[in-house]
Formats: C-alpha cells, sequence, structure tokens
C-alpha cells in the first residue's frame, strides 16, 4: 500500500499536480493526504522556532511583523531556505538595527522592546546564527 501511495504520488507531484489536485486524484481529503505523506515521509520535518520565539504568541499577534522575521532567522539559522528571500533580507536588516541600538525583543502580551542583556541577549544570539548560516548558503554577502 506504501509503495503503491508513493509511487502514484510522485507520479501527480512530476505532472506539477498540488497536494489538493492530488488529493482529489485518490479520492480522499486533503489533510489525509498530508497523513499519508507523513506516514511514508514524503514531507518534510517542520522546522522548531522554539528556540528564537520561545515564547508563547498570543492568536492575535501570530501574524505581526517581528515574529515573522524572527521565524526567518530561525529557518536560515537551521540551515533551511527562507520562504521568501526579500523578507530574509529585510529580517536581517530589522535584526541588525535593533542589536546595534543596544536593544533586545521580548514578548508580554505584546512584543516589547528592551534594553539588551548582554549576557542573555536572545536577538543577538537569533541574528547572529542567521547571519552565519545565510553566508554559508551565501543569501547574503
Amino acid at each position: 500500500m506504501d509503495d503503491h501511495f508513493f509511487a502514484r504520488y510522485q507520479r501527480y507531484a512530476k505532472q506539477g499536480l498540488k497536494d489538493a489536485e492530488i488529493a482529489v486524484q485518490f479520492g480522499i481529503s486533503l489533510s489525509t493526504l498530508k497523513r499519508r505523506k507523513r506516514a511514508v515521509r514524503l514531507t518534510e520535518e517542520l522546522a522548531d522556532h522554539s528556540w528564537a520565539i520561545p515564547w508563547g504568541i498570543r492568536p492575535e499577534d501570530r501574524q505581526s511583523t517581528e515574529r515573522r522575521y524572527l521565524r526567518e532567522l530561525s529557518l536560515v539559522a537551521q540551515g533551511r531556505p527562507p520562504y521568501q528571500m526579500a523578507v530574509l533580507h529585510t529580517a536581517l536588516r530589522w535584526a541588525r538595527k535593533v542589536v546595534e541600538a543596544g536593544q533586545d525583543i521580548t514578548y508580554e502580551d505584546g512584543w516589547v522592546y528592551v534594553a539588551a542583556d548582554p549576557a542573555h541577549w536572545h536577538l543577538r544570539d537569533v541574528y547572529t546564527h542567521a547571519v552565519q548560516a545565510a553566508k554559508r548558503a551565501r543569501y547574503t554577502r
């Protein structure tokens, strides 16, 4: 069953079909298709951003600029490609400016910029890891 699923999925994907279209071909829901893909290891494990965003973020702040930038920096720091190169470059500029201003970021019922503690400078650490990885991957100069 798994080998048959894998072969059919690969054939449809090579034809350029999106997962929603492939699910129709299989006669299953999109969520079932995704579950089956995970079962046969056709999906990449999701990136873990908890090291870069260690706070519980309220639902209304999940689309915030700060969270988006931290996620982009986290992706690259983990050796993964950025979601969007332009967002990565903007995130790097944002983090550099905040760090150069001697500030850090935290989350307390919303994003808060605070004076950085050099011994525990969260944004500087995230930024440093992201810059190093971006240079290795040649996303930046």
